[in-house]
């Protein structure tokens, strides 16, 4: 029994060390097969093996420079995306501001609009008043002026007949015969 496993053993042991090396040569022959590629495609491009190398040293150039203006690429674009970052805060901070100053004025408008109404309530009461005093006044006046009319003009028609009504020119009763004002006495 002894003997069956040892050569089990065996077995595995070789059919391992044939799985690795197969698995070696394939990975060995990947590269050869495409290194024969590439040459059998150099052979059709009527290219020598110098010009194909200069031309592989010419685009690894090339593509370091590329990947050099790439790289500023990305620095400058990361500065454009910070420079936008913080003109987006910027911009944000403007706004709260603007909406707080709006809020502010709209308050600052209601308590004018409050304060000056209340003011000119107290004005426009004021001012009723003062025309109630006026009309008041006027008619007053104009009650003064009709009793002295009639006392003067009165006492002049008992000389002059004609006399049947007034005027106020120049703050002073003139008594005529077709005044603007009639004139009615107790006697007439």
């Amino acid at each position: 029994m002894r003997n069956i496993f040892h050569n089990r053993k065996i077995a595995i042991a070789f059919s391992v060390v044939i799985v690795v090396l197969l698995f070696v040569i394939i990975l060995n022959l990947k590269p050869a097969i495409v290194g024969y590629s590439v040459y059998q495609k150099l052979q059709t491009t009527n290219y020598s093996l110098e010009d194909y190398g200069e031309n592989i040293s010419s685009l690894k150039a090339e593509m370091k420079a590329l990947e050099q203006s790439g790289l500023k690429l990305k620095a400058e674009l990361q500065s454009k995306i910070e420079e936008l970052q913080q003109t987006k805060l910027t911009a944000a901070a403007l706004n709260l501001s603007l909406t707080e100053l709006e809020s502010l004025r709209e308050k600052e408008k209601k308590e004018y609009e409050l304060k000056y109404s209340e003011k000119v309530g107290y004005l426009n009461t004021e001012l009723n008043k003062l025309n109630q005093e006026y009309d008041e006044l006027n008619d007053d006046f104009e009650s003064l002026i009709k009793s002295a009319a009639k006392s003067i003009c009165c006492k002049q028609k008992v000389d002059n007949n004609e006399i049947n009504s007034y005027d106020v020119k120049h703050n002073k009763i003139v008594c005529s015969e077709n005044g603007e004002h009639e004139l009615r006495c107790s006697f007439s």
